[in-house]
Order: C-alpha cells, then sequence, then structure tokens
C-alpha cells in the first residue's frame, strides 16, 4: 500500500506540473468594439462603474485577469466560466444581437 501511494503521489506531482504547459488563450480586445452597448445607450457614470467592477471582467471581451489565472487548472476554469458568461451577455458585441421579439 505504501508504494502504491507514493507512486501515485509522483503521478499527481508529475500531472500537476504538467498541467502548467497548458494555458487557456486570454480574453483580451485591444480597443473597444463597434458593437459595444455604449455605442447603442449612453450609460450613467454610475452604472457604468458598476458595471466595470462586476461585469466586464466575464461579459465583454476584455477581461482583467487575477494574478491566480496563471496556475493551471485555475485558469482553464476561469477560461471556461468566461466563455460560458460571454454566451449569454457580452456587452462588447451586444448591439450585433437580434431582437428577441417581432
Amino acid at each position: 500500500m505504501k508504494k502504491f501511494l507514493k507512486v501515485a503521489g509522483w503521478i499527481l506531482l508529475i500531472a500537476v506540473i504538467g498541467i502548467q504547459f497548458f494555458r487557456p488563450a486570454k480574453n483580451l480586445e485591444a480597443s473597444v468594439s463597434a458593437n459595444h452597448i455604449s455605442n447603442l445607450a449612453a450609460i450613467p457614470a454610475d452604472v457604468n462603474t458598476i458595471l466595470e467592477k462586476a461585469c466586464n471582467d466575464c461579459h465583454t471581451n476584455n477581461s482583467k485577469y487575477p494574478w491566480y489565472f496563471n496556475i493551471q487548472p485555475v485558469g482553464i476554469w476561469m477560461n471556461g466560466h468566461i466563455k460560458n458568461a460571454k454566451s449569454k451577455l457580452n456587452f462588447s458585441e451586444y448591439t450585433d444581437k437580434r431582437p428577441r421579439y417581432k
């Protein structure tokens, strides 16, 4: 049993080190998109402050990443979270969407 735990520990260590070489692409856009929500409507300053602090990192094409994004598998998980959030609501591509009503 000791030998099995030792081998399993080494395999786990190698896997943790190996996964560090697989990094997801970062969600960074150089400029504000032509389809950004701010081009559709004027956003009040107080609302814009809230959006910048609470929403824009996951719901735009320009995320600010915390330091722990560089540690895998946390970065992979965060990348999936951002992709899912953008599929539901993306402020950078907001005016490109067709209305759901007729």
